[in-house]
Protein backbone atom coordinates (compact mmCIF):
# COMPACT_ATOMS: atom_id res chain seq x y z
CA UNK A 1 0.00 0.00 0.00
CA UNK A 2 3.13 2.18 -0.13
CA UNK A 3 1.85 4.09 -3.44
CA UNK A 4 -2.09 4.57 -2.04
CA UNK A 5 -1.73 7.63 0.42
CA UNK A 6 -4.94 9.14 -0.83
CA UNK A 7 -6.63 5.75 0.22
CA UNK A 8 -9.55 6.35 2.33
CA UNK A 9 -11.02 2.62 3.03
CA UNK A 10 -9.59 -0.42 3.16
CA UNK A 11 -11.84 -3.59 3.58
CA UNK A 12 -9.81 -6.78 4.47
CA UNK A 13 -12.83 -8.21 6.03
CA UNK A 14 -13.54 -12.31 5.19
CA UNK A 15 -9.86 -12.82 3.88
CA UNK A 16 -8.62 -15.92 6.54
CA UNK A 17 -6.23 -13.21 7.45
CA UNK A 18 -3.59 -14.98 9.99
CA UNK A 19 -0.66 -12.02 10.97
CA UNK A 20 -0.90 -8.32 10.24
CA UNK A 21 3.14 -7.63 9.88
CA UNK A 22 4.14 -4.54 11.51
CA UNK A 23 4.73 -2.70 7.82
CA UNK A 24 2.39 -3.72 6.11
CA UNK A 25 -0.17 -0.52 6.18
CA UNK A 26 2.62 1.81 5.76
CA UNK A 27 1.96 4.53 3.76
CA UNK A 28 -1.60 4.70 4.42
CA UNK A 29 -1.61 7.82 6.40
CA UNK A 30 -5.47 9.36 4.80
CA UNK A 31 -6.98 5.77 5.68
CA UNK A 32 -10.44 6.49 7.63
CA UNK A 33 -11.84 3.28 7.48
CA UNK A 34 -9.98 -0.53 8.33
CA UNK A 35 -12.23 -3.22 8.68
CA UNK A 36 -9.76 -6.45 9.49
CA UNK A 37 -13.11 -8.53 10.94
CA UNK A 38 -14.00 -12.09 10.39
CA UNK A 39 -10.59 -13.21 9.86
CA UNK A 40 -7.63 -15.30 11.65
CA UNK A 41 -5.85 -13.10 13.18
CA UNK A 42 -4.50 -14.33 17.06
CA UNK A 43 -2.83 -10.99 17.80
CA UNK A 44 -2.19 -7.63 16.54
CA UNK A 45 1.19 -4.79 17.27
CA UNK A 46 0.81 -1.47 17.80
CA UNK A 47 2.97 -0.66 15.45
CA UNK A 48 0.68 -2.15 12.45
CA UNK A 49 -1.72 0.90 13.39
CA UNK A 50 1.08 3.49 13.95
CA UNK A 51 1.09 4.63 9.88
CA UNK A 52 -2.64 5.07 10.34
CA UNK A 53 -2.99 9.00 11.20
CA UNK A 54 -6.31 9.83 9.48
CA UNK A 55 -8.30 6.18 10.81
CA UNK A 56 -11.46 7.00 12.59
CA UNK A 57 -13.58 3.38 12.10
CA UNK A 58 -11.31 0.32 13.51
CA UNK A 59 -13.08 -3.00 13.14
CA UNK A 60 -11.71 -5.81 14.87
CA UNK A 61 -14.43 -8.55 15.65
CA UNK A 62 -14.75 -11.74 14.66
CA UNK A 63 -11.01 -12.94 15.18
CA UNK A 64 -9.75 -15.71 17.14
CA UNK A 65 -8.14 -13.38 19.57
CA UNK A 66 -4.98 -14.51 21.70
CA UNK A 67 -5.27 -12.87 24.82
CA UNK A 68 -1.74 -12.85 26.12
CA UNK A 69 1.02 -9.89 27.04
CA UNK A 70 1.15 -9.03 23.17
CA UNK A 71 -2.48 -7.49 23.73
CA UNK A 72 -1.66 -5.73 26.63
CA UNK A 73 -1.56 -2.30 24.50
CA UNK A 74 -4.72 -3.00 22.40
CA UNK A 75 -6.96 -2.95 25.78
CA UNK A 76 -5.16 -0.50 26.88
CA UNK A 77 -5.58 1.79 23.65
CA UNK A 78 -8.89 1.31 23.50
CA UNK A 79 -9.86 2.26 27.09
CA UNK A 80 -7.98 5.05 26.98
CA UNK A 81 -8.84 7.07 23.75
CA UNK A 82 -8.94 4.02 20.98
CA UNK A 83 -13.06 3.45 21.47
CA UNK A 84 -13.63 6.28 19.71
CA UNK A 85 -12.81 4.42 16.51
CA UNK A 86 -15.09 1.04 17.66
CA UNK A 87 -18.50 1.22 17.46
CA UNK A 88 -20.82 -0.99 20.02
CA UNK A 89 -20.54 -3.47 18.11
CA UNK A 90 -16.81 -3.16 17.31
CA UNK A 91 -15.77 -3.01 21.20
CA UNK A 92 -16.36 -6.60 21.60
CA UNK A 93 -13.35 -8.12 20.94
CA UNK A 94 -13.74 -11.53 22.74
CA UNK A 95 -10.70 -13.95 23.35
CA UNK A 96 -10.63 -16.91 21.78
CA UNK A 97 -7.06 -17.85 23.95
CA UNK A 98 -6.10 -18.94 26.59
CA UNK A 99 -8.94 -21.38 27.60
CA UNK A 100 -9.34 -19.24 30.72
CA UNK A 101 -10.00 -16.05 29.18
CA UNK A 102 -11.94 -17.70 26.36
CA UNK A 103 -15.24 -16.20 25.33
CA UNK A 104 -14.04 -12.68 27.82
CA UNK A 105 -14.29 -9.16 25.89
CA UNK A 106 -10.94 -8.24 26.10
CA UNK A 107 -11.91 -5.09 27.74
CA UNK A 108 -13.21 -6.78 30.46
CA UNK A 109 -9.79 -8.65 31.16
CA UNK A 110 -7.75 -6.94 33.61
CA UNK A 111 -4.70 -6.05 32.31
CA UNK A 112 -2.60 -8.33 34.79
CA UNK A 113 -4.17 -11.47 33.33
CA UNK A 114 -2.78 -10.87 29.72
CA UNK A 115 0.50 -12.32 30.40
CA UNK A 116 2.42 -14.86 28.80
CA UNK A 117 4.73 -17.86 29.96
CA UNK A 118 8.86 -17.40 28.61
CA UNK A 119 9.57 -20.20 26.78
CA UNK A 120 11.44 -23.63 28.25
CA UNK A 121 13.25 -26.14 25.85
CA UNK A 122 14.11 -29.36 25.99
CA UNK A 123 16.74 -30.70 23.64
CA UNK A 124 16.95 -34.70 23.51
CA UNK A 125 19.06 -36.23 23.83
CA UNK A 126 22.13 -33.51 24.76
CA UNK A 127 24.93 -35.39 23.50
CA UNK A 128 24.67 -38.43 20.79
CA UNK A 129 27.40 -40.34 18.95
CA UNK A 130 26.56 -41.77 15.76
CA UNK A 131 28.94 -43.47 13.15
CA UNK A 132 29.45 -42.33 9.72
CA UNK A 133 26.55 -42.53 7.39
CA UNK A 134 24.33 -43.51 10.57
CA UNK A 135 20.80 -41.77 10.86
CA UNK A 136 20.58 -39.46 13.90
CA UNK A 137 17.38 -38.41 15.24
CA UNK A 138 17.78 -35.27 17.71
CA UNK A 139 14.18 -33.62 19.90
CA UNK A 140 13.44 -30.55 20.58
CA UNK A 141 10.30 -29.92 23.30
CA UNK A 142 9.18 -26.27 23.63
CA UNK A 143 6.46 -25.31 26.20
CA UNK A 144 5.46 -21.78 27.44
CA UNK A 145 2.53 -19.34 26.01
CA UNK A 146 2.28 -18.26 23.26
CA UNK A 147 2.91 -22.07 22.33
CA UNK A 148 6.69 -21.68 21.09
CA UNK A 149 7.00 -22.66 17.45
CA UNK A 150 9.93 -24.68 17.14
CA UNK A 151 12.43 -24.03 14.34
CA UNK A 152 15.60 -25.85 12.91
CA UNK A 153 18.43 -23.85 10.73
CA UNK A 154 21.44 -25.26 8.86
CA UNK A 155 24.72 -23.43 9.87
CA UNK A 156 26.39 -22.15 6.97
CA UNK A 157 29.84 -21.97 8.59
CA UNK A 158 32.22 -24.34 11.24
CA UNK A 159 32.66 -22.40 14.15
CA UNK A 160 35.88 -21.25 13.28
CA UNK A 161 33.99 -19.20 10.44
CA UNK A 162 35.59 -21.16 7.85
CA UNK A 163 33.77 -22.17 4.63
CA UNK A 164 32.82 -25.47 4.36
CA UNK A 165 30.62 -27.80 1.63
CA UNK A 166 26.94 -27.63 1.94
CA UNK A 167 25.30 -30.30 3.06
CA UNK A 168 22.87 -32.54 0.82
CA UNK A 169 19.18 -31.40 1.28
CA UNK A 170 17.83 -35.49 0.87
CA UNK A 171 20.08 -36.02 4.04
CA UNK A 172 18.06 -33.60 6.32
CA UNK A 173 14.70 -34.13 7.08
CA UNK A 174 12.49 -32.13 9.60
CA UNK A 175 9.28 -32.85 11.21
CA UNK A 176 8.40 -29.83 13.61
CA UNK A 177 10.35 -30.91 17.39
CA UNK A 178 12.21 -33.24 15.42
CA UNK A 179 14.99 -33.33 12.96
CA UNK A 180 16.70 -36.25 11.28
CA UNK A 181 20.56 -35.67 9.87
CA UNK A 182 22.97 -38.24 8.70
CA UNK A 183 25.85 -38.19 9.03
CA UNK A 184 28.79 -37.13 6.18
CA UNK A 185 32.14 -36.47 5.60
CA UNK A 186 32.73 -33.15 3.55
CA UNK A 187 36.46 -32.29 1.68
CA UNK A 188 37.78 -29.03 1.83
CA UNK A 189 41.01 -27.14 1.04
CA UNK A 190 41.83 -28.37 4.81
CA UNK A 191 41.01 -31.85 4.50
CA UNK A 192 38.52 -33.33 6.08
CA UNK A 193 35.91 -32.44 7.92
CA UNK A 194 32.80 -34.23 8.95
CA UNK A 195 29.68 -33.13 10.81
CA UNK A 196 26.42 -33.55 11.20
CA UNK A 197 23.26 -31.01 11.04
CA UNK A 198 22.26 -30.55 14.72
CA UNK A 199 21.08 -27.10 13.29
CA UNK A 200 20.62 -25.53 17.27
CA UNK A 201 24.43 -25.56 18.13
CA UNK A 202 26.36 -28.38 15.88
CA UNK A 203 30.18 -28.81 16.75
CA UNK A 204 32.69 -29.11 13.91
CA UNK A 205 35.95 -31.25 14.41
CA UNK A 206 38.20 -31.20 11.64
CA UNK A 207 40.63 -34.60 11.10
CA UNK A 208 44.60 -33.22 10.89
CA UNK A 209 45.86 -33.62 7.63
CA UNK A 210 49.56 -34.09 9.05
CA UNK A 211 50.94 -37.65 8.61
CA UNK A 212 50.44 -39.94 11.70
CA UNK A 213 52.72 -42.69 12.79
CA UNK A 214 52.82 -45.37 10.88
CA UNK A 215 50.88 -43.72 8.38
CA UNK A 216 52.32 -43.06 4.71
CA UNK A 217 54.22 -39.66 3.86
CA UNK A 218 52.06 -36.69 2.45
CA UNK A 219 48.61 -38.90 3.39
CA UNK A 220 45.93 -37.03 5.00
CA UNK A 221 45.01 -39.07 8.29
CA UNK A 222 41.63 -40.83 8.05
CA UNK A 223 38.46 -39.08 9.59
CA UNK A 224 37.18 -40.59 12.78
CA UNK A 225 34.36 -42.89 12.63
CA UNK A 226 32.06 -41.47 14.80
CA UNK A 227 30.91 -38.26 15.62
CA UNK A 228 29.57 -36.04 18.87
CA UNK A 229 27.28 -33.45 18.92
CA UNK A 230 26.42 -31.33 22.46
CA UNK A 231 23.31 -29.03 22.17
Amino acid sequence: FLHLPRLQELHLQDNSIELLEDQALAGLSSLALLDLSRNHLGTLSREALRPLASLQVLRLTENPWRCDCALHWLGAWIKEGGQRLLSSRDKKIVCAEPPRLALQSLLDVSGSSLICIPPSVHVEPLEATANLGEDLRVACQASGYPQPLVTWRKVAQPRDGQPRAQAQAEDDYSDGPCTFAQLEELRDERGHEMFVIDRSKPLFADAPTEAADGAGPGLPLQPPTAYEIHC
